[in-house]
């Protein structure tokens, strides 16, 4: 018989692969409507308008029960990290998928699981066993092969694409620290008001 906790981190494993799923989803019916509007909309419009979508949706959430410990955050430095590393990467993959064949951004982003692994031995201390890195170079040389790379020229939006996955990379670790003591949706509306009050400033300076 399982044991409560047991019990318990199944049900929690269950739960994150239902979440991990949903997000893949989500993203890939984003981005791809993204590539859809016309080539003259601005990244940035893009970014505010799914960052105040995201708002609209978190608010009822917020307004749930405890509102003092709903919008009280903690671990302030690591949030800041968190949030500018979460803004780069939204804007950074917006930018990179619209610029890109998207079997090209495809390629590109399948090496994000190698840089959060990478970037977890730093930021979160952790062990990689031998298996997980031969699991991850295994899975990628199978992306490279189907797409061949040798296909795909070098510019500006490769690189930003290659800078989309160190950001994200940044953004995963952080929020893994942040959740030990904040509840996610909190995480989840400081970082998308955040990206809206980003978006908006650079909207007024930058577009006219």
């Amino acid at each position: 018989m399982k044991s409560p906790v047991m019990k318990n981190s199944h049900i929690n494993q269950k739960l994150s692969l239902f979440w991990v799923i949903g997000w893949v989803f989500f993203f890939s019916t984003s981005v791809t409507l993204a590539k859809k509007l016309d080539p003259s909309t601005p990244t940035l419009i893009i970014v505010f308008i799914r960052s105040l979508f995201g708002l609209i949706s978190i608010c009822p959430l917020m307004l749930r029960g405890n509102r003092r410990k709903n919008f009280r955050f903690q671990d302030v430095k690591v949030s800041i990290v968190k949030m500018i590393s979460y803004f780069s990467a939204i804007t950074c993959t917006y930018y990179a998928y619209r610029s890109l064949p998207l079997a090209t951004a495809t390629a590109i982003g399948f090496s994000g699981p190698i840089f959060i692994t990478s970037f977890s031995i730093f930021i979160l201390k952790e062990k990689i066993p031998s298996e997980k890195w031969l699991l991850l170079i295994l899975g990628y040389l199978g992306v490279l092969v189907i797409i061949d790379p040798t296909t795909i020229k070098f510019s500006t939006s490769i690189l930003i694409s290659v800078l989309a996955n160190i950001f994200a990379a940044i953004s995963v670790n952080t929020t893994k620290i942040l959740t030990n003591k904040n509840q996610t949706k909190t995480i989840i509306f400081y970082a998308n008001t955040f990206n809206f009050l980003c978006s908006s400033i650079l909207m007024l300076l930058f577009l006219h």
